[in-house]
């Protein structure tokens, strides 16, 4: 989660300095060193940012579990996606199968088990 947190924090400051977002962590800078220090559980990935990254097409941000995290089945992937401004928080397995609760509400707060707050 402080991953993710942290990309969601570094693509907004991304885009008040070039009105888009950053196609990848390493257009913000995140480095494979950089990456390790946030998290040695997850991949991170981008993704769904369109031909030209935008607020109104959004983005995709995935950490996807490997090594011992990815035991967890049903939160495998923790998923944070901006699309039109509405931030979602959802999970998923491995496969990409989604277990958050209700994704289709904008406010969802995806599994309680996943993104316990």
């Amino acid at each position: 989660m402080a991953a993710l947190t942290t990309m969601v924090q570094m693509q907004e400051r991304y885009r008040s300095n070039h009105a888009t977002y950053a196609a990848d962590p390493a257009t913000l800078g995140v480095t494979d060193d950089k990456m390790a220090a946030l998290t040695k559980y997850y991949t991170v990935s981008f993704a769904d940012l369109g031909d030209t990254p935008a607020f109104s097409t959004g983005y995709v941000i995935t950490a996807a579990a490997i090594g011992p995290q990815s035991g967890d089945a049903n939160c495998a992937q923790l998923i944070v996606k901006l699309q039109a401004s509405l931030f979602k928080y959802q999970s998923a397995k491995a496969d990409g199968t989604d277990t958050s609760d209700d994704p289709s509400k904008p406010s969802n707060p995806a599994s309680p088990h996943c993104w316990a707050r």
